[in-house]
């Protein structure tokens, strides 16, 4: 069997928009959102559909990793 494609996203904070916002390795994918989790459902309800329509010769099974990032100003 062919090993699992991973795509990745990551999940920025953005402090003045009080939103999260992704960046991936998956074309056309963007997602913005207020939580982590509403990110992560978002991301998984979009990625296949996204993946099929910009990806085409992309096979399942893949995995999407997301993880999290937060920048911070210390004084």
């Amino acid at each position: 069997m062919k090993p699992s494609k991973v795509f990745k996203v990551t999940a920025t904070w953005d402090p003045e928009a009080g939103v999260f916002t992704s960046l991936s390795n998956i074309p056309g994918l963007v997602v913005e959102a207020e939580s982590f989790d509403e990110l992560i459902s978002l991301v998984e309800a979009l990625a296949p559909d996204v993946i099929a329509a910009n990806l085409p010769e992309e096979t399942r099974p893949y995995r999407v990793h997301v993880e999290m990032r937060r920048d911070l100003a210390v004084a």
